[in-house]
């Protein structure tokens, strides 16, 4: 990375080609997907590696982050990982395309997860847990509804339901 000053920064530590890069929008990270069937998050900065994406059995295409910093989104071979990017753990795996993935985004508001693959399909993924925490919190309520199960009043004062 080469800073507006003139200064550089190495990301080093892929073992085979890089093939995608991309900024997180603050600016502060970089994520790269790889050959080598991982995507990284570093530190823009120092160039420290902050995180291995490790989950997916052959190359990764294509990285994105999320518009809020908060998820990664990674083409992998047959499917998109969807990542917490503060400390790299897999959130899960979209599935769907015939064929490797070759490019993944987020929507601008970073509630939907587009994927391209070589199947010439193009497919959108809700990302349920990508919102807000009004909308977290809304969903956790939708989901416990479903169970029909009714919290204790322990329950209730301690979550403040």
């Amino acid at each position: 990375i080469t800073r507006a000053d003139g200064t550089t920064v190495r990301l080093v530590g892929h073992e085979a080609r890089v093939t995608s890069v991309a900024f997180s929008a603050d600016g502060s990270r970089v994520v790269t997907a790889s050959a080598d069937h991982d995507a990284r998050i570093w530190d823009v900065a120092t160039g420290a590696l902050r995180h291995v994406l490790r989950g997916h059995f052959a190359i990764v295409s294509d990285a994105r982050f999320s518009p809020d910093g908060r998820w990664v989104v990674t083409a992998g071979p047959m499917t998109a990982g969807l990542w917490d990017a503060t400390n790299g753990g897999l959130v899960y795996l979209m599935r769907g395309h015939e064929g490797k993935l070759l490019s993944v985004a987020f929507s601008p508001d970073g509630r939907e997860i587009a994927t391209g693959g070589q199947d010439g399909t193009v497919r959108l993924y809700a990302c349920t847990i990508c919102g807000g925490i009004d909308e977290l919190v809304a969903l956790a309520d939708t989901r416990l509804a479903a169970t029909g199960r009714v919290p204790t009043a322990d329950e209730r004062q301690r979550y403040g339901l």
